[in-house]
């Protein structure tokens, strides 16, 4: 950098150098009123960000974290002549590294509003600590088990994947509920309850999953 920064410049009493390096490299590389020179714009690629992939948040901010690293660089260099260094993300992959990080940070604590929310339900509706508790840990399981399966599938952690994490809860606790507080309601021994809440929820509740699982197709 300090070579790059150290190379001779031709020098010229008009401004027809400037005028020419403007037209040859455009705008977007050299800002020139037509009197003075109004910025320089250098360019420099990461190998391994481009247009046609979105990497995670941890990997993008290594680049991240680099690129800054280069215009502080810059900064100790040249600020003094040429200002701070502004640095502009053409493919916006630095926009999408922060907006997976809202997106992350929204899913879990959506997920775990709505657990804390399905945990009170359930108390309510069952009238028991030790059901309840383990009706959240069913539905945890559940949260797990989709958000594995999509890590698996390759999907990217987008709007649409953080707000149905959010939201994922809720649709865990509504078959959840039933055969807890049908279990709840129930007599006899603890094979019979559940003998009993399968018999009189399971129809019900294998009926709901049917129904969201066909909801998709229908137009």
């Amino acid at each position: 950098m300090q070579k790059f920064l150290a190379m001779p410049t031709k020098k010229s009493k008009s401004n027809q150098l400037v005028l020419d390096y403007y037209n040859e490299l455009g705008a977007d590389q050299l800002g020139f009123d037509g009197k003075k020179l109004k910025y320089v714009a250098i360019s420099v690629e990461a190998k391994h960000l481009d247009r046609w992939n979105n990497p995670s948040e941890a990997y993008t901010r290594k680049y991240y974290d680099w690129f800054n690293n280069l215009g502080d660089e810059f900064n100790k260099i040249a600020e003094a002549e040429c200002g701070k260094v502004t640095m502009t993300d053409m493919d916006q992959k630095f926009i999408f590294m922060n907006n997976q990080m809202i997106y992350r940070t929204s899913a879990i604590q959506g997920a775990g509003i709505g657990v804390v929310i399905a945990f009170g339900v359930l108390v309510l509706a069952t009238r028991s600590l030790l059901i309840s508790v383990l009706s959240c840990l069913s539905i945890l399981a559940t949260i797990v088990s989709v958000i594995g399966l999509t890590t698996m599938m390759g999907w990217q952690l987008g709007t649409i994947q953080a707000i149905l994490f959010s939201i994922l809860a809720g649709f865990s606790v509504d078959y959840v509920v039933h055969l807890a507080h049908s279990y709840a309601t129930c007599s006899g021994t603890r094979e019979e309850r559940i003998r009993k809440a399968f018999a009189e929820m399971g129809s019900p509740v294998l009926s709901g999953v049917f129904l969201h699982l066909c909801s998709p197709c229908h137009r």
